[in-house]
């Protein structure tokens, strides 16, 4: 039994005592506080003067890199709070390839400018409200100020090069990201299929380490990284014809267990014989179709590349032939060599034309050590290219190909939204300057959020001139000065002078969906006569649990007002007219059961206090002013209204309870403190005696 005596009664507390319990302020404060943490480890990274971080491993592994989005996924992130910030950027990487350390600012700053007016008493619902009216227009302004590049649909080519020029140069030395702008911009374009989404896995990124970085480049057509397993065949052909098969040319065992049964040597034989000519068979109708479309020209040239395995004996009968045969070739190379080459992938040799075949200007080996590398190029319209990175360690491979993968998204993003936003900080500024115009118009105090969300915004452009080496306040002055001088010209900071340039004669564009994607979800319905499925979408799996638990709910109490055939007024409505009802009831309740009726009554009115408590409002002021609503209209229900903290008629605002969960509740409730009054002592038995 353990049981603990305070101010006369009897309590017991059953938490685990290990524990750890964080309520109100201090839940407030460790959140605000691993924000801050977060934003402080990665603000140095953020724009093109951004530092590296190093990062290493337990084994003793090194890694240096500036990408946020890789640093985030390469951290030990222990503390909840800071966890979950991490899941919901990288979230945003995944969708749009971009905006990682921008988010974890952006959080970071919006929790701090908070902490400044709650640690002056207000109450953070009034902030959340504030943040929500500031995002819905800053979203607006985000549509204003994009700047349409395309002409019937295609964008400038000089502004995509800007775009992945913006994006690398935050993570790559500006020569290295200028040489890689080109080289991404033409790999996006050779794949781009009118009326189709952009594949970006139709975009090959083979390593080389090999020479320097500056000698990455693009090859239009594909790199293979094997050759052929046969010393006679060819090293490099012209006009190549390209067959792609999936057909094993090799003796395979059977799937099943299986036996044959033979009397002789000879029998043997003949079984081997015939087993041999089985894949001869095959070989032999490749040649024969080599044969029909080089005859004896010897400029033409044939080359197999096949999914599965070529035996030796196969093999030498291609090399007789002047064939290159590839074996083992990745799965994901097989659709990527027929957008490349042309032609048609065969899973079987009887239906082979000379339809089925791509075509190749050039197809070579290289030799690397012991590696191998095949190089199929001069294709006539690639749909599907080759960037071949070349560095001299493994650290700089790996840091290229970070890049190029982000350099990819940002271009994709700017193809598909058909737009782009002026960079170096721009919006932010001009973002700011329009909240703070727009939030005297908003009513009440949750115009103090719509300012800390403009204050927030500023994180950017001030931590982007303060990895330059610039004042941070100095160059915030001069380009508000600046935008206040001319609005319609976009403003953002100078990282060499740390004056006012515009980012859109510089060539300094991000992404519209990137500057947008972290505030959206959405939910679609899709239906069909027999059934309804709703498809939830989301940008990290902390959205997703959240909306599906809210659909849950909403789907049930849809189903309740159905079956109750009736609803309640909510917002408290009922509480109030029950409250009032049962204390004028109260004195024709005979002895001393009417101070249970009052008791009763009084405990109704927790539910619209706590709705007012959580909105930031005063609960008495505001239960004060319902009360006083009712006496004077008692046929009209009355409810809380969260914004103004008066009264108001949920009938009309369309607020309603389901009738089956208030009468639940009115029930359960009761029967629940009736029982717990009546315990007249708690007992924590172990286990019983008499069992067994």
């Amino acid at each position: 039994m353990n049981l603990s005596h305070e101010t006369g009664q009897m309590a017991i507390k059953v938490l685990n005592p290990k524990a750890e319990v964080a309520r109100a302020a201090q839940a407030l404060a460790v959140n605000i506080s691993a924000a801050k943490g977060l934003q402080d480890v990665l603000k140095t990274n953020l724009g093109p003067k951004g530092t590296m971080k190093m990062l290493v491993s337990g084994a003793g592994d090194v890694k240096i890199t500036k990408d946020g989005n890789v640093l985030l996924h390469e951290m030990q992130i222990q503390h909840p709070t800071a966890s979950l910030i991490a899941r919901v950027a990288t979230a945003q990487d995944d969708i749009t390839g971009d905006g990682t350390t921008s988010n974890v600012l952006i959080i970071g700053e919006l929790l701090k400018q908070a902490e400044l007016y709650v640690t002056e008493g207000l109450h953070p619902r009034i902030l959340t409200e504030g943040f929500e009216l500031a995002k819905t227009r800053a979203l607006t302004l985000l549509e204003n100020l994009k700047t349409h590049k395309a002409q019937n649909g295609v964008m400038d080519r000089d502004t995509l090069v800007c775009v992945a020029r913006t994006s690398l140069r935050t993570k790559l030395h500006p020569a290295m990201a200028d040489s890689l702008s080109e080289v991404i911009v033409d790999a996006v374009a050779a794949i781009k299929r009118e009326g189709l989404p952009i594949d970006l896995h139709m975009v090959e990124i083979m390593e080389m380490m090999h020479k320097q970085d500056c000698n990455t480049k693009l090859v239009r057509g594909l790199v293979l990284d094997h050759g052929s397993r046969h010393p006679d065949m060819p090293k490099k052909v012209t006009n190549a014809y390209i067959l792609t098969l999936n057909v094993s040319l090799e003796y395979e065992k059977t799937e099943v267990n299986s036996s044959f049964f033979y009397k002789s040597a000879e029998e043997r034989e003949k079984m081997v014989v015939a087993e041999r000519k089985f894949i001869e068979d095959r070989v032999q109708k490749i040649i024969a179709l080599k044969k029909e479309v080089c005859g004896d020209d010897p400029t033409k040239t044939f080359v197999v590349i096949n999914q599965k395995g070529i035996d030796p004996l196969s093999l030498d009968a291609l090399a007789r032939e002047n064939i290159i045969g590839l074996r083992r070739a990745k799965r994901r190379n097989m659709e990527r060599i027929t957008l490349a080459c042309g032609g048609t992938a065969m899973n079987s040799v009887d239906d082979i034309t000379p339809d089925v075949l791509g075509h190749a200007g050039l197809v070579y080996e290289y030799v690397l050590g012991e590696d191998k590398f095949t190089f199929v190029e001069e294709c006539k319209n690639p749909q599907s290219v080759t960037i071949l990175i070349k560095g001299p360690n493994k650290h700089t491979i790996v840091q290229l190909k970070d890049a190029i993968h982000d350099g990819l998204r940002a271009v994709k993003n700017a193809i598909d939204d058909q737009c782009v936003i002026p960079g170096a900080g721009a919006f932010e500024v001009m973002a700011h300057h329009e909240l703070m115009s727009f939030c005297p118009t908003v009513k009440g105090r949750a115009k103090l959020g719509v300012k800390a969300f403009a204050e927030a915004l500023l994180v950017l452009p001030k931590v982007l001139a303060l990895n330059a080496g610039l004042d941070p306040q100095n160059v915030l002055v001069s380009l508000q000065d600046q935008y206040v001088g001319q609005p319609d010209v976009p403003v953002g900071v100078d990282l060499s002078s740390g004056g006012a340039m515009n980012p859109t004669v510089n060539g300094i564009f991000d992404n519209f969906c990137v500057k947008r994607e972290d505030k959206f979800t959405f939910v679609e319905e899709c239906k069909n006569p027999q059934s309804v499925t709703i498809l939830i979408k989301g940008p990290n799996k902390h959205t997703i649990v959240q909306l599906k638990d809210a659909i849950h709910d909403g789907l049930r109490a849809v189903k309740n007002a159905i079956d109750d055939q009736c609803v309640i007024p909510g917002a408290g409505a009922f509480e109030v007219m029950a409250h009032h009802e049962l204390m004028s009831f109260c004195p024709t309740v005979k002895g001393r059961a009417k101070l249970g009726v009052k008791a009763f009554a009084e405990a109704l009115l927790v539910l619209p206090k706590v709705l007012a408590l959580n909105a930031g409002l005063d609960p008495q002021n505001v239960l004060v002013s319902l009360q006083d609503q009712y006496v004077g209209q008692p046929d009209v229900p009355v409810g809380v209204d969260l914004s103004s903290g008066g009264a108001m008629n949920p009938t009309v605002n369309g607020i309603f309870d389901n009738f089956c969960v208030k009468r639940q509740l009115l029930h359960s409730c009761t029967v629940i403190a009736n029982n717990l009054l009546l315990v007249d002592e708690i007992m924590r038995a172990g286990m019983s005696s008499l069992k067994g």
